[in-house]
């Protein structure tokens, strides 16, 4: 209750302004508590008196007098001067005094006689929060810019610099894989323990696994995570017993195509290529003896470790075709990549071979599919010597060896391979093929699925889209897979003068009619577009 002498202006001045302050303060004390829940810091506040803020206190103890003017609450008495806020500035130095001294969330009893008065700390004002605004938010973008300039630059970088690039996208690629065989090896295996168990066997099942270096194990064991993931046989990151290999072997001749067929199969997942065992002989055939067929066995085993495929290993860029072997060989790894340990460690991870051998004949293949344990299949493949001989001539050392350059003898090879062959096709029917490279150039989807499907191979995505970026391109080199097929089986036609055509098919009559290719019998035919190079044939 208010005693004193007053009028109605003063008590409406008294009334109004203890409301205003009232609301503020209220204000400032919710914003406060919010912001000390947000902190964790407020608790239950006791007192052996009913707890007061300071809104209550401060509302009870002030005073603007206007002559003489008293206030009193229930607790204390308390007067003041004129014009005057009683105890303001008291509360005001308190909080501060509070605030400076780490206020912890705990009960402070201010400077004033109300017993436990309790007192909530200030909040920060508006201008310390656009100072922190100010410094914060300017630091925040400039942190911003640096990352995108950042990455500018390395993206800069990435596609200037081929090796790198090359670098960055194998590092991307094993930090997939290994997110992707964690999740896969947690699903096989219900502990830690038991996948180490299995991983350290995976480095110890082989006996020449510890001759291995650091590096060699590394890759090993990165390899086969690959295989895993590509094939989706988690049994694959471990190394895959002998006879339950895949194998292919193609038999072809120099600048017949054959490096395309090997490349739809070196795609195959999980694959591993012996790129031309025999190319330490240059541009020479030959013989189906022991010695050679040991060689293809050897190297269809991952044995490196004899004379002839030490010779195989020597010559540069044999793994060239190998993109698995290639991944790894650079310069830095070269010498790990002639270690026989090494290779064939690496090549004994894989669940699949093949091999493209353009030195032997057709003869040799059956010393092949007899081994049962090799589990091979075998293709023949032929082309039309015409179009052999226009593209020897670009072929580097061709003309160095009669094997090469004399169509005489790769048509004396066409007839020999398809005696040799006919008993195959009737002995391995499921595992033996016969193909032109004519027919798959102008039917490759439907030549290579047949073909598949003949060896039991899944013909999925990643062949039907090989294809079509290999059948249709233009921007292939000599050694490319990346041809518009269907115009390099008539390219001879525009190449070839008629002396040239008549000479080969002099050569080669009877591999022509064998093989079904049919003659040009003058230069108006050779000249004509609707000329067709590919006739019927049985075998």
């Amino acid at each position: 209750m208010i005693n004193g002498r007053h009028n109605n202006s003063s008590n409406s001045t008294i009334t109004t302004v203890s409301t205003i302050l009232k609301q503020i303060i209220n204000e400032a004390n919710m914003q406060l508590n919010n912001h000390l829940m947000l902190n964790g810091t407020v608790g239950t506040i006791t007192s052996h008196n009913p707890p007061r803020t300071f809104s209550d206190n401060f509302s009870d103890t002030l005073i603007m007098n206007s002559g003489d003017i008293s206030a009193s609450s229930s607790s204390n008495s308390i007067s003041s001067n004129s014009d005057s806020f009683v105890n303001f500035t008291t509360y005001l130095d308190d909080i501060q005094n509070i605030n400076n001294n780490n206020y912890s969330g705990s009960s402070v009893t201010a400077h004033s006689t109300e017993p436990n008065i309790i007192i909530v700390p200030p909040v920060k004002t508006t201008s310390e929060n656009t100072y922190q605004n100010s410094v914060i938010i300017p630091l925040y973008a400039v942190i911003f810019g640096c990352c995108v300039i950042g990455n500018l630059l390395v993206i800069l970088t990435l596609a200037q610099n081929k090796r790198m690039r090359t670098v960055t996208n194998v590092y991307l690629l094993n930090l997939v894989i290994i997110r992707e065989k964690i999740n896969e090896v947690h699903l096989l295996y219900k502990s830690d323990i038991e996948l180490l168990t299995q991983l350290k066997w995976l480095l110890q099942l082989q006996p020449d696994i510890k001759s291995v270096s650091a590096a060699g194990k590394s890759i090993i064991l990165r390899q086969s995570f690959i295989n895993a993931l590509e094939t989706g046989n988690s049994s694959h990151i471990f190394p895959i017993p002998m006879n339950e290999r895949k194998r292919t072997v193609i038999f072809s001749s120099w600048r017949s195509g054959s490096t395309f067929i090997g490349d739809i199969f070196n795609i195959l997942p999980g694959n591993y290529y012996h790129y031309e065992p025999f190319n330490y002989r240059s541009v020479r055939q030959i013989e189906t003896d022991q010695t050679n067929i040991d060689h293809v066995k050897n190297l269809l085993q991952c044995n490196y470790d004899t004379i002839t495929t030490k010779k195989h290993m020597n010559v540069s860029g044999h793994w060239h075709y190998n993109f698995h072997m290639a991944s790894y060989c650079n310069k830095e790894q070269d010498v790990l990549c002639r270690s026989v340990p090494f290779r064939e460690a690496f090549c004994n991870i894989f669940p699949r071979q093949n091999m493209k051998l353009v030195r032997a004949r057709i003869s040799l293949a059956e010393h092949l599919l007899n081994d049962t344990n090799l589990n091979v299949n075998v293709i023949l493949q032929v082309r039309d010597p015409r179009a052999v001989t226009l593209s020897r001539r670009t072929l580097g050392g061709c003309n160095l060896h009669p094997d090469c350059y004399s169509m005489q003898v790769y048509c004396k090879h066409l007839v020999e391979d398809y005696h040799n062959a006919k008993p195959l096709l009737q002995n391995f029917p499921k595992r033996f093929k016969v193909l032109r490279f004519e027919d798959l150039a102008m039917s490759p989807f439907e030549v290579t699925e047949a073909m598949f499907n003949q060896f039991g191979i899944p013909f999925d995505d990643r062949i039907i889209q090989f294809l079509e970026e290999h059948t249709k391109s233009k921007k292939g080199g000599m050694f490319s897979t990346f041809r518009d097929s269907k115009a390099v089986i008539s390219q001879w036609t525009q190449k070839l003068n008629m002396r040239e055509v008549e000479k080969v098919q002099s050569q080669c009559l009877d591999a022509m009619k064998l093989w079904g290719y049919n003659f040009i019998q003058d230069e108006s035919q050779l000249n004509s577009t609707d000329f067709d190079p590919i006739g019927r044939y049985s075998i």
